[in-house]
């Protein structure tokens, strides 16, 4: 779906997978390891941990010729709530949040958020939500026809991660 702020998509992501809580939340702060599941990552470091629970990292993405690799920084912030057995992770960007690199394009915004639901022992519902501006000057209607191809390989990524 569009916004009215923008001229790319947003993303809504639903999945069922086997998995837990515990898992997925660590595998989100394992940000070091997105290049393995997070479509397109080259790199991801984190640049300042304020807590467990709270930090903010940088990730750089590869992108085809022609255009120029982007890049963002992230600051996630996890809750749970062990009564209803849920975990809320929301990744705000923070494009001034850390010196820019020569020819790689800053996302100016970034916003994620997660809801994770535990419905049975080992089976999880997680709500993604995802909205971006790539920057530069790639046409919105070249994102928008490529944007479901990143979060489905993300996800499946992520499925075959919380089952292991």
């Amino acid at each position: 779906m569009n916004t009215e702020s923008t001229k790319f998509k947003r993303v809504k992501v639903e999945c069922e997978t086997k998995g837990t809580l515990a898992r997925l939340d660590s595998i989100l702060q394992a940000v070091e390891n997105n290049k393995n599941w997070v479509y397109s990552t080259k790199t991801a470091y984190r640049i300042k941990t304020n807590s467990k629970k709270d930090f903010i990292y940088y990730a750089e993405s590869a992108m085809p010729w022609p255009l120029e690799n982007r890049d963002v920084v992230i600051h996630m912030l996890f809750n749970s709530d062990s009564i209803a057995n849920m975990l809320f992770v929301t990744a705000s960007g923070e494009p001034d949040g850390f010196p820019r690199k020569t020819n790689i394009v800053r996302l100016p915004h970034f916003q994620g958020r997660y809801v994770a639901t535990q419905k049975t022992s080992n089976q999880l519902n997680i709500l993604y939500y995802l909205e971006i501006d790539p920057g530069g000057n790639t046409p919105a209607w070249l994102v928008n026809m490529f944007v479901a191809k990143g979060p489905y390989e993300t996800f499946s990524k992520l499925s075959a991660m919380l089952q292991r």
